[in-house]
Parts: structure tokens; sequence; C-alpha cells
């Protein structure tokens, strides 16, 4: 396996691991500085360690205005994202929230099903999720609205990658 492919499982092992326990340390975080304050400091933290790394700014400077907007609109959708999230987590359990990022994704393979090999990978994944996350519904609308928009948030971001 070449080296670069190495490094980009350990990246994505990484970001897997990182995906679901900063969550479930954010929720010991929301008697101490807010819902709102805990999507903030994901959001500023990652811009702290990732901007060195990565460095932005030269893509910035280069960018014309047609990419400097669609940033700007990234950056939002995914402020949105997190705070939508961790206002969702508020109120409901984090197994409901995770299952509700999925349908986006999972509604876009059922729609692209083209070949058995297609439905076999979309039955894995849905029965994947089931089994993972133990989904127990809830009643609270304002707690289902966020996790929804979180929903598509992720989806928008999803979209704009591809």
């Amino acid at each position: 396996m070449p080296s670069w492919q190495f490094r980009t499982h350990i990246w994505f092992g990484v970001s897997a691991v990182f995906h679901y326990l900063g969550p479930a340390f954010a929720v010991l975080l929301f008697p101490a500085v807010g819902v709102l304050g805990v999507a903030w400091f994901r959001i500023a933290s990652a811009a702290a360690i990732f901007a060195p790394l990565t460095k932005p700014w030269s893509a910035i400077a280069q960018a014309d205005a047609r990419t400097r907007r669609l940033m700007l609109a990234l950056g939002i959708c995914l402020a949105i994202m997190n705070s939508s999230f961790y206002l969702a987590l508020e109120r409901l359990p984090m197994s409901l929230v995770a299952a509700i990022e999925f349908i986006g994704t999972i509604g876009i393979a059922l729609y692209g099903l083209r070949t058995q090999r297609n439905f076999l990978a979309l039955v894995l994944a849905v029965a994947g999720v089931i089994i993972l996350i133990d989904v127990k519904w809830s009643s609270d609308p304002i707690g289902l609205a966020w996790a929804f928009l979180n929903g598509a948030a992720v989806r928008a971001l999803h979209r704009s990658r591809a």
C-alpha cells in the first residue's frame, strides 16, 4: 500500500473516532458553557488546529469573488450544521440525532440503486446504522427540527464536495 493511502486511512480513522467522541464529551460541557458555546468551541478549536496545517489564507487570497462567496457559504453551512447538531443533542438521544444525519445519505443511495451490488451495499449500510446506534424515537418537535436541520446541512456539505 502506498504511503499516501496509509495516511488517508489513518486520517479517516482519527476523524471517525473524534467525530463521535467529540459530541460525547461535549454533552458534559453543556452546563458550563451552554449548547451554542460548545458549538462555537468546536468550530474555533478545529480552525485553530487545522488552519496552520492547511494554510487556507493562500487559497482565499488566490480565489476569485465567486469562489470566496462559495467558501463563505460552506463555512456558514458548517456553522449551522454544528449548532443545530448540538441544539438537537441537548433535547434528543445521540443515537437518534446520528440516525437522522444518515437519512439523506441513505435516501440518495436508495435513489441511485442500479445493481444488486448497490442494493446489497445499501442493506448493509442501513443494517449497520441500526445495529450501531440503537435508535429510539422522540416526540420533542423542537429537538427533531434541529436534528433534521443538521441532517440537511450534512447532506448539503456532502453534496458540495461531489
